[in-house]
């Protein structure tokens, strides 16, 4: 039985980027993965896991840095688990991102970068960094408000992150300020949109109950920062928001643009947390999938953005498919709102419910799907082919989900036509990714083997 490295210090040298931007080493002809390495460098680390195929290691000294590495901007990139990659320029985490996607669609989804055409990744000017919407986890032990720190669920206190709005940072420091005042108090996340026009919404999270001195902590949020709404909800699953409880003060729902659109959403409801990006986003949809004069079909259309977007730019008809209840309601006031209830229909129910009944009765020229990021349910994906539009578009926030999404469109006679990385998520690990999928294209099947790799 082979003796645990695990505890061991090496001195290794970086030859490429794994899955999650991590940098990998070899080291007795087993890959090591390192958080915070760089390609090109040379670094001592120790080893912290030891698999049988893999292991993993902490980053104790740099011997060699890349002219790639950065200072990080934010005091608390070490502790917390957000900016996994801000220790790298701005080109290195195009380049890492961009490896990303080929590297998924290649190794999951047997999909040769030769088969289709890559555009160049999409990126923000500087200063467009900071998000529209943060969930603050809250330790009620401690009082500490702030985010996970990596693999675990420590919270990290970060009153000085560099991804928070002035309105978000308000927000944090005010509710831990209130721990100490109540270190009793029940909250067990809050949620801040900040909308352009400045003011912000709040969503106070725990387990249903009624929150301990509620109106002296709303008093203290209104003093702290402009704000249209703050709500009491129930915690949902995965750091979304249930039911809302209670309407503390303002309106239960806040108001946000893209482009020229206007948008109603409720705590519960999606919308993409960068809005100059969310714009380029909207933007790719739209010129990968033509809409104009044509009947489209949105899965997972959320409050509506997508589908309002894509009705302004021309589409005769979008039909849209969401599961939550309250952001088909605010979809419905979308289309209200911006004059374009004509054009379009939105039905509640789950996509996997709905599509394959709609398949036995309508056709549409264009489908695009926008799923979470577990990807889609297979009978999402083989409605949509039996539906059978000449176009779809896929848009992911998963690399991996996606490919193995697109082997299955790959077998139905859908093939990837363009893809379009985005870089919503500066310095994380997250990528978005547009793929164009067109159907009855000639398309050759690659027989590379399993261990080349398109790019590293």
């Amino acid at each position: 039985m082979q003796h645990s490295r695990a505890g061991q210090t090496l001195t290794l040298e970086v030859t490429g980027h794994g899955a999650g931007g991590e940098g990998v080493c070899r080291y007795e002809n087993i890959p090591v993965f390192v958080d915070g390495a760089i390609a090109g460098e040379q670094i001592i680390a120790r080893i912290t896991q030891d698999k049988k195929r893999f292991m993993k290691a902490q980053l104790c000294q740099v011997l060699r840095p890349s002219p790639l590495r950065t200072a990080p901007s934010c005091p608390h990139f070490d502790q917390c688990g957000g900016c996994a990659l801000m220790h790298q320029s701005r080109p290195l985490q195009s380049q890492v991102k961009t490896d990303m996607v080929i590297n998924a669609l290649w190794h999951i989804g047997r999909i040769a970068p030769e088969n289709y055409r890559l555009l160049p990744i999409q990126t923000p000017q500087d200063g467009e960094t900071a998000r529209n919407k943060v969930y603050f986890h809250v330790d009620s032990a401690s009082g500490r408000v702030g985010f996970y720190a990596p693999a675990s669920k420590t919270v990290v206190d970060v009153p000085h992150c560099v991804k928070l709005t002035a309105q978000a940072r308000a927000a944090r420091q005010t509710l831990r300020a209130f721990f100490s005042d109540f270190p009793q108090t029940n909250i067990t996340g809050m949620m801040v949109r900040t909308t352009q026009n400045g003011a912000a919404h709040i969503t106070l999270v725990n387990d249903g109950s009624p929150i301990e001195a509620a109106e002296l902590l709303v008093e203290r949020l209104c003093n702290a920062l402009p704000l249209c709404g703050i709500v009491h909800a129930q915690s949902g699953a995965d750091d979304n928001v249930g039911q809302t409880r209670d309407i503390l003060f303002g309106t239960l729902t806040c108001t946000d643009t893209i482009g020229s659109l206007r948008f109603t959403l409720s705590p519960q409801s999606f919308f993409q947390v960068h809005p100059a990006m969310t714009l380029r986003l909207y933007q790719t949809v739209s010129t990968l999938l033509v809409p104009e004069g044509k009947t489209v079909l949105d899965a997972y259309c959320g409050a509506g953005t997508i589908s309002l977007f894509l009705a302004a730019q021309g589409a005769r008809r979008v039909l849209g498919v969401e599961s939550v209840a309250p952001a088909i309601e605010d979809a419905k006031d979308n289309a209200r709102n911006n004059g374009l209830l004509d054009k379009v229909d939105f039905y509640c129910c789950k996509a996997e419910t709905l599509l394959p009944q709609i398949a036995q009765t309508h056709h549409f020229d264009a489908a695009v799907i926008d799923p979470p990021r577990r990807g889609c349910a297979a009978p999402v994906i083989d409605a949509l082919c039996r539906i059978a539009p000449e176009r779809i578009v896929y848009v992911s926030c998963n690399p991996a989900t996606l490919a193995r999404d697109l082997k299955l469109f790959i077998h139905a006679g859908y093939h990837p036509q363009t893809v379009a990385p985005l870089d919503l998520f500066p310095d994380t690990t997250h990528c978005e990714v547009c793929v164009e999928l067109c159907r009855n294209l000639e398309y050759k099947e690659n027989e590379q083997r399993d261990n080349d790799k398109p790019r590293s």
